[in-house]
């Protein structure tokens, strides 16, 4: 695997490394789960599913009126999808509802391993849309706020889509992308390429004494609190390897900002 650089956020090789050993050590404090939540509480999050077995194919957010954005790896995912069935995709509260029907070309743009999904209608709930993505030049990030947001289940296997199934999970330590290059290589025991289309886009490095553990959280949103208490995103899950404690990658929302790191020593 490349070690590719990006930007003008350029970090040397010494100063990545020594924060290897620090992500590795998480204590493993809780199951892979959660702790039940209400969707309501977490604006723009979605669960796609296949209408005929009401399985989660992954997650997302909702971006503006009409636009969800998914990891690259769900886009293969429901284009195979909707040669057999409808795909459904559940938001807001969770029981609001909007379908791409069978047959029909699943419209988007992919850039940097985001998926921006065209919806046939605009979204519409009760509770707030659409997430809003953190951006450093207007917000201050409380770190210590942070979870990992999904509808997986607790073990490798598949997931039938329930709304009381979603759970939220502390991250209590991420780098930026450009660290994250340089500390992917290092981890021996990773299998990206079951999760990753293409490795050589930007991707936080991210620990959790929970835990995502299937493709249910593939897409499944990082939030985490501004100073002024507002939920924003800063990434979509993208490897599950369903171990409390274990590093897990990250599609990076934050246009890649080097100061997106925290609970480092």
């Amino acid at each position: 695997m490349k070690v590719h650089y990006r930007g003008s956020a350029r970090l040397t090789v010494a100063v990545c490394v020594c924060l290897i050993s620090v992500l590795l050590v998480e204590e493993i404090a809780a199951i892979q789960g959660g702790t039940q939540v209400d969707m309501c509480d977490y604006p723009g999050i979605a669960a796609v599913l296949a209408s005929d077995t009401n399985i989660i194919l992954c997650s997302g957010v909702t971006q503006t009126g009409d636009i969800l954005l998914l990891p690259e790896l769900c886009q293969n995912a429901v284009v195979q999808q909707l040669t057999v069935s409808d795909v459904t995709i559940k938001y807001g509260d969770g029981d609001n509802t909007i379908k791409l029907s069978q047959g029909s070309s699943a419209a988007g743009s992919l850039t940097d391993g985001v998926w921006r999904l065209q919806l046939p209608a605009p979204l519409s709930s009760p509770c707030e849309l659409p997430a809003t993505l953190y951006d450093s030049a207007t917000m201050g990030l409380d770190p210590g706020s942070c979870q990992l947001v999904g509808f997986g289940a607790d073990t490798l296997a598949t997931q039938t889509y329930d709304k009381t199934t979603v759970r939220a999970t502390p991250v209590t330590k991420s780098t930026s992308a450009p660290c994250c290059d340089i500390i992917r290589p290092t981890i021996s025991d990773w299998n990206l390429s079951d999760w990753l289309v293409d490795d050589s886009v930007p991707l936080n490095c991210l620990t959790s004494p929970g835990a995502a553990c299937s493709v249910a959280d593939v897409g499944a949103p990082i939030f985490c609190e501004t100073t002024s208490g507002d939920k924003v995103v800063i990434a979509l899950t993208a490897s599950a390897p369903c171990v409390p404690g274990a590093t897990f990658v990250a599609h990076d929302l934050t246009a890649q900002d080097p100061s997106l790191k925290f609970g480092l020593q």
